[in-house]
């Protein structure tokens, strides 16, 4: 069975978000695994792209970066509203888009790595659980993992590395490529604003916003 790590967590138990609540994380950070030597300077307009295998998921993090992105004074789009459902999102789509939309720079995020935790208490059976192969479009959090069973309560936390990559439309190529790490998170919702908060921040320090 397919499950969302999120809505797993919450139906097992509310006690472990009270538990977790006082117990502090480390900070997200951000590693530049690409960086080119000429980038455009004061940005105005994003196209925003979330690859992922659910759609809703996908627009979600598209509407949070794209607030966080207008916060900033920018214009921002997101691709799979703009697209809508009928028509597939491709290269040639989003290329498309660009042009319609006429914006200076594209930002495509995707997940790169996610490691699970588990905290259970008054356990009485479990199931060793399953984590598939990494794909390049997938959710960030999907898993497939067999059933645990259990007598009270069970914890779950997520280590989530996300890529997002940076194109300028005007040369066409990759100007960044950004790793960001969110640790211990029982919520998708920290995660995306996290990661988020984190790349518009290395965005104004090299004044492409």
């Amino acid at each position: 069975m397919r499950y969302s790590i999120l809505l797993r967590a919450l139906a097992v138990t509310c006690t472990f978000f009270v538990l977790s609540a006082c117990v502090s994380t480390p900070p997200a950070t951000l590693k530049t695994t690409f960086v080119s030597e000429s980038l455009p300077k004061n940005v105005k307009s994003f196209l925003v792209l979330g690859l992922g295998e659910k759609r809703a998921n996908s627009i979600e993090f598209e509407q949070e970066f794209i607030n966080a992105l207008q916060d900033q004074g920018v214009e921002a789009y997101s691709v799979h509203k703009e697209i809508g459902r009928k028509q597939e999102i491709t290269k040639a789509s989003v290329i498309a888009l660009v042009k319609k939309l006429n914006v200076e720079a594209v930002l495509v995020t995707r997940l790169k790595d996610i490691e699970l935790e588990i905290n259970e208490q008054r356990v009485s059976k479990t199931k060793t659980i399953q984590k598939p192969q990494f794909r390049r479009l997938t959710d960030i959090f999907v898993y497939e993992y067999e059933e645990i069973e259990t007598e009270r309560d069970m914890g779950l936390a997520a280590t989530v590395t996300l890529t997002t990559e940076v194109y300028s439309t005007t040369s066409g190529g990759l100007i960044a490529e950004l790793e960001t790490k969110s640790f211990e998170k029982t919520e998708k919702g920290l995660v995306e604003s996290e990661s988020i908060s984190k790349i518009v921040t290395f965005l104004k320090s090299n004044r492409i916003l």
